[in-house]
């Protein structure tokens, strides 16, 4: 696919890595989805959690990184990534929220977090450095 990456520069070469999106606004949920395929990533979505349980439990290859709302309706974001881990334990888990400050976040089970509303390129270099392990909490 030849589309330009938001910022008008060519798309970086093709990330291997899955990334599941799970945010309560289909909206946001969309436009994330459609940002990390311009960069080369695999992007799942969900709604909630009963739709990212199904979601992962289709999904026979690796997900490698939960991308959740912290503050959803019904099952909490950190409630969702514990029982996801169960079934996948290598999955590295990146937190957003435009109700929580990072300081109250604390790395809740190891996780990262990104304030909302974050910038295109403040969340893929986000979702990088979780990836790389080169950031578990900054």
């Amino acid at each position: 696919m030849s589309e330009a990456a938001p910022d008008g520069e060519q798309n970086p070469p093709t990330s291997p890595h899955t990334i599941l999106v799970v945010d309560d606004d289909a909206a946001l949920c969309r436009f994330i989805c459609l940002l990390l395929s311009q960069y080369g990533y695999t992007a799942l979505h969900a709604l909630n959690a009963d739709d990212a349980h199904q979601v992962s439990n289709r999904h026979s290859g690796e997900i490698n990184l939960l991308l959740v709302d912290i503050a959803m309706a019904g099952t909490s974001g950190p409630q969702l990534a514990q029982e996801l881990q169960s079934t996948r334990p290598n999955l590295r888990l990146l937190f957003m929220s435009g109700l929580v400050t990072e300081k109250n976040f604390q790395g809740v089970l190891g996780g990262s977090f990104i304030h909302k509303p974050f910038s295109p390129s403040a969340l893929v270099d986000k979702i990088q450095s979780v990836l790389t392990g080169k950031s578990l909490h900054a």
